[in-house]
């Protein structure tokens, strides 16, 4: 795997770190269009998914580390997955009475 490869991915880690980070921080308090107070499951869902996308940034950034490629090939799906369910999730939220 190139140098520039991984580069990307450790960025793309740290990315996903940070999207899991502010969700799990923001779990409590209102932020954007979003109030966990008026919908309490929307504090568990931000928990949630917090959670999982922390796990797994920490995952890509220790497999971007590793020789074998199946592995990252694998946390780059994941993370792109649990991406595209965050923004869902918070559209479904967004969108609900």
């Amino acid at each position: 795997m190139s140098l520039i490869t991984r580069i990307l991915v450790i960025i793309l880690s740290l990315i996903i770190m940070f999207l899991g980070g502010y969700l799990w921080t923001h779990r409590k308090k209102k932020f954007l269009v979003f109030s966990p107070a008026d919908k309490p499951s929307l504090s568990t869902t931000l928990a949630v998914l917090g959670g999982c996308l922390m796990v797994a940034g920490l995952a890509t950034l220790f497999t971007s580390f590793m020789a074998n490629l199946v592995p990252f090939l694998w946390m780059i799906v994941i993370d792109v997955i649990l991406a595209t369910i965050m923004t869902f999730t918070l559209l479904i939220y967004l969108f609900s009475n």
